[in-house]
């Protein structure tokens, strides 16, 4: 009888042992992922980029490729975007930039903010050009126009150049379920775009006004950038907003050649005026957190997998955005 209460004590012990054990596990690896938070909340991100080399061997003279693919919102891929070309604007290296391109568009200001970059490095002597690979419309063209030279890719959609602004309206459903919105507001045009009623003649002239002002400031880009006159940029089959092919574009002086990467760095180089240049791409660093746990989610990837589900219209705004993506 002893003997079995002797087992059971032993058992007993090597259990509070193991219990222990595994909690000091736990609480250890919970005390990292804790101070991963902190000094990642608290350290500066790494400024210095990350770069791969695609091809070259001059390191005196470097051409950077810059990738902005998906839906263009504020956030995580906007931001990255703008670093790569800060660090593109401030390495002395750099001769060129190549914007490689696949985005439908997106947020009005993200791409403006984008734009706004792009034309400082134009300022400060960096040449730029942009690739369209399958998609490079209405946002992706706005940015595209701000470049010194346009390749596309021959299976390229682009053009789009317009704005848009959404909403539904679902008056006629709720009031054939008896629901009748109540809304308290402090002016009359608080509430437009409202889903639970019918859009006023008022608010129509408002909204349809700012999306008019918008364009002008998309239609000024691109007239400037492509050198063409205003109003064929307004007119059709421009101005409408279409979207159109690159044998199109090119045939509507909106691109500068059909091609692939390797004409874009080409062209580049003739901007240039550098030879077996190096041919960087710019990657963003891992943060503490990601280098801890052993993964790194690319931003551009991560933004297009948490804009599309949200995306468009189901958060208000205004979009340069093409057709299919909103």
């Amino acid at each position: 009888m002893s003997q079995n209460n002797g087992s059971k004590k032993s058992m007993s012990f090597f259990k509070i042992i193991f219990i222990f054990f595994v909690s000091c596990i736990i609480g250890f690896f919970g005390l990292v992922v804790l101070t991963a938070i902190a000094v990642g909340n608290s350290v500066p991100q790494q400024a210095k980029l990350n770069e791969t080399v695609i091809q070259g061997f001059d390191t005196s003279s470097k051409l950077a490729v810059i990738d902005i693919n998906g839906v263009i919102m504020p956030g995580k891929q906007s931001d990255a975007i703008i670093d790569m070309l800060k660090e593109a604007g401030n390495d002395t290296a750099i001769k060129g930039i190549i914007l490689n391109m696949d985005t439908p568009g997106g947020g009005v200001t993200a791409t403006d903010v984008i734009y706004h970059e792009v034309q400082k490095l134009r300022q400060n002597g960096k040449k730029v050009v942009t690739c369209m690979q399958s998609v490079a419309a209405s946002g992706g063209y706005y940015l595209a126009a701000g470049s010194d030279y346009i390749v596309a890719n021959k299976t390229t959609i682009t053009g789009s150049i317009g704005v848009i602004i959404s909403t539904w309206n679902g008056q006629e459903m709720l009031d054939k379920i008896g629901i009748k919105p109540q809304v308290f507001k402090s002016g009359r045009l608080k509430d437009g775009l409202s889903p639970g009623r019918m859009i006023t003649p008022e608010e129509t002239q408002l909204f349809q006004g700012m999306v008019n002002e918008m364009f002008n400031s998309f239609v000024e880009v691109v007239a400037e950038g492509r050198k063409l006159p205003i109003e064929t940029v307004k007119s059709s089959p421009i101005g409408d907003a279409r979207i159109v092919t690159a044998k199109q574009a090119l045939e509507l002086k909106l691109i500068d050649k059909i091609g692939y990467l390797e004409d874009a760095i080409a062209e580049l180089e003739t901007l240039t005026g550098v030879r077996n240049a190096q041919v960087v791409k710019y990657e963003v660093p891992p943060t503490v957190m990601e280098v801890l746990m052993g993964a790194k989610t690319d931003p551009t990837t991560e933004a297009i997998k948490n804009a599309l589900p949200k995306m468009p219209l189901n958060k208000a705004g205004f979009y340069y955005l093409a057709p299919g993506f909103y």
